[in-house]
């Protein structure tokens, strides 16, 4: 029996590790998407080619589907894979990817807020300190520019902030209403109903004429394939498969480590960070250490 705790711990842990690594390399992609496509076109893509990944499994397996469930599956779906691509991209056309990436971490401090709020979590001093501190990180970077300097867009970093609260949201009503279903088919439905809307959407822009006329513009569409196939289609299968392994603040700490892959490959591309952001990510960790072990 404990080598077989073993083992589930260790897998667990394997998939947490394997999802900081893609998605902290997810900030940098975007921001290549953004040098030759809109905001609002980089989020479609995202969610376009994750849809025309999945969609061939719904011949490829036999899935019962759970119609009882379609609406919860819908909503959860919106929340940690229709709205972020969006609020990530327009964020990111004022913000560096590193920074991108270390508000990210306030993933776990809105699930345990959104938990303890409407799922019935049990929320003990440990956590209330926990969060306290992740929020006091997020103010720190938040008020901080680029350059250490007060001068920085709160409008584009909240909308990383806004981001995270679908994230965990969508964690808590992923573990909650969601129980005993395959996780690819969670993805599979979440994206064959988004994934329509983001094509015509697309196909309704200038994304053609840019892809005509462009010479930078298939190098940036390689960036969000990649993106979309492994950041978001592949990453949100494994995502799902550690809410239901374990459970969703274990989950959504994935974000202790998603900010140290951030930051690397942010300073590898030539951006800057102050000691200040460096504190406030400090804050941030430091408060889901806690929250993760309480």
């Amino acid at each position: 029996m404990e080598t077989t705790n073993q083992k589930k711990l260790l897998i667990d842990w394997a998939l947490l590790c394997l999802l900081a690594f893609i998605w902290g390399f997810s900030f940098f992609f975007i921001k290549q998407g953004l040098s030759v496509f809109s905001a609002y076109q980089v989020g479609a893509l995202r969610i376009f080619i994750s849809f025309i990944v999945f969609f061939p499994f719904l011949f490829i397996k036999k899935w019962q589907f759970p119609t009882k469930k379609i609406v919860p599956i819908v909503i959860i779906g919106l929340l940690g894979s229709g709205f972020p691509p969006f609020l990530f991209a327009m964020a990111e056309t004022k913000i560096s990817s590193s920074v991108a990436g270390i508000l990210n971490s306030t993933t776990p401090v809105f699930t345990l807020i959104i938990g303890s709020l409407f799922f019935n979590s049990i929320l003990n001093t440990k956590k209330i300190i926990g969060v306290l501190l992740g929020l006091v990180g997020s103010v720190i970077i938040i008020a901080i520019g680029e350059n250490g300097s007060f001068n920085f867009d709160f409008g584009y970093a909240l909308l990383v902030v806004l981001a995270t609260l679908c994230y965990g949201t969508s964690g808590n009503l992923l573990k909650k209403h969601i129980k005993g279903e395959h996780p690819l088919l969670i993805s599979l439905l979440a994206f064959c109903f988004m994934g329509p809307f983001a094509g015509v959407y697309l196909f309704s822009t200038d994304f053609v004429q840019v892809m005509k006329t462009n010479p930078m513009a298939l190098e940036s569409l390689g960036y969000l394939s990649i993106l979309a196939i492994i950041g978001t289609a592949l990453a949100l299968f494994l995502f799902n498969t550690l809410v239901i392994r374990t459970n969703a603040l274990f989950a959504s700490t994935v974000t202790f480590l998603i900010p140290l892959v951030a930051v690397i490959i942010g300073l590898l591309a030539g951006e800057q960070l102050g000691m200040i952001h460096l504190i406030g990510l400090g804050f941030i960790l430091l408060g889901v250490l806690i929250t993760s072990k309480s």
